[in-house]
């Protein structure tokens, strides 16, 4: 049964990673996204596996501020909205509230974007969290 799990779980973020219409969102930033998640998260099997990821992407230079844990200082409105909404949502996510999701908007981002960056969001925490698992089933915890 776990197979199968881990089988639909990989296909899911394979999609929030690499999907068809990246949108406004590029592979890059969402690897880059995945990479904080994973880092501030505490789950370094899983921040290095989506580093690698940030890599294969091509372009790891343009987004490894986003990635090492720094706000972006690129005066990009849009970008520091989202590094803010996935720094919330990881450190506090009690304190995501409809306000925080209209500092999206606000910023610049598209209502399909805002979706995208929330599902990816979603399914990297909870990628993080199925790493973190694994490594507790395997330390015999």
């Amino acid at each position: 049964m776990r197979r199968p799990i881990f089988d639909m779980s990989r296909e899911a973020i394979e999609a929030v990673l690499q999907p068809d219409d990246p949108g406004g969102l590029s592979l890059g930033f969402r690897a880059a996204i995945a990479v904080r998640i994973a880092a501030m998260s505490g789950v370094g099997q899983a921040a290095t596996w989506f580093n690698a990821r940030l890599e294969a992407a091509g372009n790891a230079e343009a987004y490894r501020q986003i990635a090492d844990g720094a706000l972006p200082d690129d005066g990009n409105a849009s970008v520091q909205a989202c590094v803010h909404y996935v720094d919330l949502v990881t450190r506090t996510p009690e304190a995501a509230t409809r306000a925080l999701i209209g500092k999206l908007s606000s910023a610049g981002l598209a209502d399909a974007d805002i979706v995208r960056l929330a599902e990816l969001v979603a399914c990297v925490h909870y990628a993080v969290r199925l790493s973190a698992g694994v490594a507790m089933m395997g330390a015999g915890a």
